[in-house]
């Protein structure tokens, strides 16, 4: 099998999928970033803060402002001082973001269907445990920029 150039594939593949959720979350006037971010505070289930957000999807502080100040903006949450902490923000999700939460989901089940068509549970298997080592190979490369 040729392994040349698989990051190039790996970023087609991520171009794909972020065009496909663009396009389902259009009529909600979201993009898949911010789909994704609603996603993750809807499974949090409790108290979340921008710095959970930069962390799980390795965005920049900055990054992850923006996208929680369109959100507010567009009424989907609601960003509060902390009750137990008054340094923190937390972040909850509002009528609206739980009412296309269900959407959301859907629509990542569907397009995950879709990329596993055709593909055994072996080939799935093998591909996320390689996929997951190649997460691992880069987080040694930023561990070692973030000790400089």
């Amino acid at each position: 099998m040729n392994n040349k150039h698989i990051g190039k594939h790996i970023k087609k593949l991520s171009i794909s999928i972020e065009k496909y959720i663009n396009n389902t979350l259009q009529k909600y006037e979201l993009t898949s970033s911010q789909g994704m971010v609603l996603s993750f505070i809807q499974k949090s289930n409790g108290e979340l803060n921008p710095v959970d957000i930069e962390k799980n999807f390795k965005y920049s502080h900055p990054t992850v402002l923006g996208i929680l100040k369109r959100l507010q903006e567009k009424e989907f949450i609601d960003i509060n001082k902390s009750k137990k902490d008054q340094r923190f923000n937390i972040i909850s999700l509002t009528e609206k973001g739980k009412s296309v939460k269900n959407e959301i989901q859907i629509s990542i089940n569907e397009l995950e269907e879709r990329l596993l068509k055709d593909i055994d549970e072996n080939s799935s298997e093998i591909f996320m445990n390689t996929l997951f080592k190649m997460i691992d190979n880069l987080k040694e490369i930023d561990d070692d920029k973030n000790n400089c």
